[in-house]
């Protein structure tokens, strides 16, 4: 009898611990969703580069800063995921963190990129004089942003794989 109580007692809590698995992953699954549609889905980005193409630098900086807000709610999210007792999940979250903050990194470029640009477009020689050679700094930043997201997204797939088979869910 106390054996068949410690089998269910054993039972019991390793199935809490795989449904907690499985709806931190969907979590982050419902994130990535929301962070593709934020990034390419919702044609902002689209807007806010012809916005810049047509050198309207001020729809460019608000699109920017409204990609930015969304993004940094994905990160708040992230951040106040529950993780008690799975395994990885530390892990698994810290990259997924990682990974998005450097899209928040991203957006800050665009921000001073549109900036830059509405400074160029100023009657102010000197102050565009500058923010022109700013403005090209901005592309090796960008370059190295792109490279460290690649990187991370490599951690994320990994933490996801080590995450999921550490909890069993295939």
């Amino acid at each position: 009898m106390n054996n068949l109580i410690a089998i269910s007692l054993v039972l019991l809590f390793a199935s809490c611990r795989s449904q907690n698995a499985v709806k931190f992953r969907n979590e982050t699954d419902s994130i990535e969703k929301q962070a593709f549609k934020i990034l390419v889905a919702d044609s902002l980005e689209g807007t806010r580069l012809r916005a810049i193409q047509e050198k309207k630098p001020e729809a460019a900086l608000k699109i920017a800063k409204e990609q930015r807000a969304l993004m940094q709610e994905l990160c708040n999210k992230i951040g106040k995921m529950d993780i008690n007792n799975i395994p990885e999940a530390k892990s698994f979250k810290n990259v997924n963190l990682n990974y998005y903050k450097l899209f928040l990194t991203l957006k800050d470029i665009d921000i001073r990129e549109a900036k830059l640009l509405m400074d160029i477009a100023s009657n102010d020689k000197a102050n565009a004089q500058k923010a022109t050679e700013i403005l090209y700094t901005l592309t090796d930043k960008r370059l190295n942003i792109n490279d460290r997201i690649i990187q991370a997204a490599k951690k994320m797939s990994n933490a996801r794989v080590s995450f999921s088979k550490a909890n069993k869910i295939y």
